[in-house]
């Protein structure tokens, strides 16, 4: 009886740990959304700027431009690294969560914009950026879906076996 009485302890001490462990996972996933979003909004921000052909082949367009690249490359990176790092965390885990995670990408270096067709090209690819990082948001979503089903599961587990120790 003492036997099955450790088992039971043994289980729900295991169980609890995993809750604990899928708690913090899923406070960390929230909070990467909301960076997210956060990210997405400024490079959203790069993004929405008027191109008049003022500013179209010189000097002064060009390093506005530049400028702007380099803060969507900012945020991206940063987007990066929070995920790389939560990704690293969830490999332990849950390794078939882990690789459902999507990277943006960086865009590519700055060229020089002559045109107005060149022009549209640079702010369209800045447009995909932000979409890039939405994609990667729609994942991170799907993320904390399946770790709260988890949670779920735990607990109807806990509850499980503490309806058979009773009996």
């Amino acid at each position: 009886m003492e036997a099955k009485m450790t088992d039971f302890k043994d289980k729900l001490n295991e169980l609890y740990k995993k809750q604990v462990e899928v708690d913090n996972f899923i406070k960390e996933a929230r909070a990467l959304l909301v960076s997210l979003k956060v990210h997405a909004i400024k490079v959203g921000k790069n993004a929405d700027f008027t191109a008049s052909r003022f500013l179209r082949g010189n000097f002064l367009g060009n390093v506005l431009r530049s400028n702007k690249n380099n803060n969507v490359n900012k945020n991206i990176a940063r987007v990066q690294d929070e995920l790389l790092f939560f990704q690293k965390k969830l490999l332990v885990f849950d390794e078939k969560l882990a690789k459902s995670i999507h990277l943006p990408s960086l865009t590519s270096d700055y060229y020089p914009v002559g045109g107005k067709l060149s022009d549209i090209g640079f702010r369209m690819k800045l447009r995909l950026k932000e979409e890039d990082i939405r994609k990667t948001q729609r994942s991170m979503e799907k993320i904390l879906r399946r770790l709260v089903v988890e949670r779920k599961k735990i607990a109807y587990d806990i509850k499980k076996i503490k309806e058979n120790k009773d009996l």
